[in-house]
């Protein structure tokens, strides 16, 4: 498989070799090599980003794509996750899932941008994953389910649907 098209530039497929269902970094060349290597340059290690996709393999396609500094991860075409130039993996929260990564004491990913002349501190509704989840599958399963979901949610909702009634639904 390969990404849709929309810019992403790196891709999870399932090998064609061995076993069918055996999960298998497989890198694509969509728009060139040149926007990894760019994020790598400003900060965003090769050596995560590469052990996060492997660990996210079993569930399905998962696309890098180099932005502002970061690392967004898409499944389906919305996106789900981003690293950070430290290395820090954080995943998408919404309304429906916001308090759980709270409750678990997940930091919220800030970022520091210019508005009138002054520096603000500017948040996304994207979380650090916790601690030890990345290597527990069992774990990590469910934080992923969660960001997945809220990716769906906030896609839906900009075509219009209700965010809530979309929640319920996938109750």
């Amino acid at each position: 498989m390969v990404c849709d098209g929309k810019g992403n530039d790196l891709a999870i497929a399932a090998s064609a070799g061995s076993h069918p269902d055996a999960p298998v970094k497989v890198w694509e060349r969509l728009k060139g090599q040149r926007s990894i290597e760019k994020a790598i340059e400003l900060g965003v290690s090769k050596e995560f980003p590469d052990y996060v996709q492997d660990q996210l393999a079993p569930y399905g396609e998962v696309c890098a794509r180099r932005m502002f500094g970061c690392v967004g991860l898409f499944h389906a075409g919305s996106m789900f996750g981003l690293i950070d130039g430290d290395d820090r993996f954080y995943l998408k929260a919404d309304p429906v899932t916001r308090a759980q990564f709270i409750q678990a004491g997940c930091p919220q990913f800030t970022y520091t941008t210019t508005r009138k002349g002054q520096a603000v501190k500017a948040a996304l509704s994207y979380f650090e994953l916790p601690d030890g989840v990345l290597d527990a599958s069992d774990r990590l399963e469910v934080w992923v389910g969660l960001a997945f979901g809220a990716a769906r949610r906030s896609a839906l909702s900009r075509r219009g649907e209700d965010m809530h009634h979309v929640a319920a639904r996938e109750r």
